[in-house]
């Protein structure tokens, strides 16, 4: 335990003097959070472009101003075919159609109704292939639901089905900055991790420490620990920035599922460090190595750019990318953030790959310099 606890400490002072490693693992999540927050936190709050087609006339109208009021939608009113052209091109999320019979109705409502079959529908057409198609429908279905409850105050007599929804009132800067944290944590696998791993191997350091005494065993829990310390110093310095300097909300109540996720995203970071030391062969092949995914997952997952906005037929490749469910997780955690996937689909794609990782780190990392 004494060998552990000298190796954990000798590895924080070295990363401490280390420039290039407090770089990367500190004072890029930092600048990038802070400049994040400068740009985005006056910004306005994250909206759904929506066509709304009154074909209802003057009874639709309270409908249609309703839709407007609704800050997480920016409303566009034209023709059928105009804003269906518009949905085509990729210029709408959604086109709502309130036809002529809902006004009709609105204006002879004498009552609650009892029937379902009673309720008028109200058509909203969305690309079903696009990754906004879920949240915009619900939120499209949320506000239908409010605005009949002004008029009527009973019973819907309109009817249009939902199944998740973004969060109203999320700024722009809430979205990212726990998508941020979540690159911090891939950061850390990256390049505090595999890049000095191959570094200390070529250099033949790796093998001389198997020499010693010291257990490999000892050599890894402690090298693990370090960096997990090193995660939660992350986590800790990114929160405290969004909350402190840019009001960024943090659930307090979530705070023990938020450890949680951000010690199992930077476990299954690590592992993926270790997976790549394990099939690049020299420092150079490591940069293009440690690149390539840095730049796919940063790009796809979310992070930068909310899902909804990535294209539908790129999904296949965005669900695959671990990092995608951790800035996912993480959201729901800080900020209550309606939830793109389920927390336990969140945990599990995160599991899985951490189990994959470990076993081709296991499988093919080598201690002796590759030739």
């Amino acid at each position: 335990m004494r060998a552990f606890g000298q190796l954990y400490l000798a590895s924080l002072h070295e990363w401490r003097r280390d420039t290039t490693a407090l770089l990367w693992s500190m004072m890029f999540p930092v600048l990038l959070a802070l400049a994040v927050g400068v740009i985005f936190s006056s910004s306005g709050k994250i909206f759904f472009r929506v066509g709304v087609v009154n074909e209802a006339g003057p009874a639709g109208e309270p409908l249609v101003e309703g839709f407007r009021r609704n800050a997480a939608l920016q409303v566009s009113e034209g023709s059928r075919q105009d804003e269906l052209d518009e949905l085509e091109a990729g210029r709408r999320e959604a086109v709502v159609i309130i036809p002529a019979q809902a006004g009709v109705a609105l204006v002879g409502y004498d009552g609650a109704i009892t029937d379902p079959g009673e309720q008028v529908p109200v058509a909203v057409h969305y690309d079903p292939t696009s990754a906004n198609a879920q949240a915009v429908v619900s939120v499209v279905s949320e506000t239908l639901a409010g605005i009949e409850a002004q008029i009527s105050g009973s019973l819907p007599l309109l009817s249009l089905q939902s199944e998740a929804s973004v969060s109203e009132g999320l700024r722009t800067v809430d979205y990212m900055l726990p998508g941020i944290l979540a690159m911090a944590l891939l950061l850390n696998g990256l390049y505090i991790t595999a890049v000095p791993l191959i570094s200390l191997r070529e250099k033949a350091i790796l093998r001389r420490m198997g020499a010693t005494p010291l257990t490999r065993t000892t050599m890894l829990a402690a090298q693990i620990a370090f960096r997990l310390t090193v995660a939660v110093i992350q986590a800790v310095a990114v929160i405290t920035i969004g909350h402190f300097i840019f009001n960024v909300p943090l659930v307090t109540g979530n705070l023990p599922g938020l450890v949680g996720m951000v010690l199992l995203g930077a476990a299954m970071f690590i592992t993926f460090g270790y997976a790549l030391a394990a099939l690049a062969r020299t420092e150079e092949s490591a940069q293009a190595l440690v690149g390539v995914p840095f730049l796919l997952f940063t790009l796809l997952s979310g992070t930068l750019v909310p899902l909804w906005r990535i294209p539908g037929w790129i999904r296949p490749l965005v669900d695959a990318i671990p990092l995608t469910y951790l800035a996912d997780g993480l959201r729901q955690l800080m900020v209550d953030h309606n939830p793109t996937f389920s927390m336990t689909r969140n945990i599990l794609v995160l599991g899985v790959w951490l189990v994959v990782c470990t076993a081709l780190a296991v499988r093919f990392f080598r201690w002796e310099p590759q030739r």
